[in-house]
């Protein structure tokens, strides 16, 4: 490995998996100088964990880091998508070795809470756009491969980490900086 080579970290969102970026992870690994890394989070897979909690996402996402830390990576970019984005934000304020977050769609704010309270007409509606969107089928294979305790453990997750960014660190696509 060269260590002028900069590492991406890719965090794939709630009840996904590596396999949601594995277009991107090929395109950036062919058409940059960079390695792709990418992980299944705690739960995600076939293996079932009735002990799931939100703390083996952080856990095994820290592990992540320290691995590419090991193998002499000094540049590290984090992308996140959904729950990922919730991780990755957390990841950047702890390792300073993070030098890029990209974040899709976080979900800092999850479907049928808006500023804090429930949201009823989110609840019903946002569900139907994803199924019609993804198909049923999809939708509800990913979510029953999940552990029944998953959703508990992804609120607690947005709400003890929705904060470790400071949203004056984010800039928007199309800003001017």
């Amino acid at each position: 490995m060269k260590l002028f080579r900069k590492a991406i970290l890719i965090i794939h969102g709630f009840a996904g998996g590596v396999y949601d970026f594995e277009n991107l992870s090929h395109e950036l690994e062919c058409e940059s100088n960079f390695d792709v890394f990418t992980f299944t989070l705690p739960g995600h897979d076939d293996t079932k964990n009735e002990k799931l909690t939100y703390d083996l996402w952080i856990k095994k996402s820290e592990e992540e880091i320290d691995y590419l830390i090991k193998k002499g990576y000094k540049k590290i970019y984090v992308i996140g998508y959904s729950m990922g984005g919730v991780i990755a934000s957390y990841l950047v304020s702890k390792y300073k070795c993070i030098k890029k977050l990209v974040l899709a769609a976080p979900a800092f704010r999850y479907i049928g809470y808006e500023n804090g309270k429930l949201n009823y007409e989110s609840i019903i509606t946002k569900p139907q756009k994803i199924i019609k969107q993804y198909g049923g089928k999809m939708v509800l294979s990913r979510m029953f491969k999940l552990p029944f305790n998953a959703v508990f453990e992804f609120r607690k997750l947005v709400e003890n980490y929705s904060e470790s960014v400071k949203y004056n660190k984010i800039v928007n696509i199309g800003e001017n900086n």
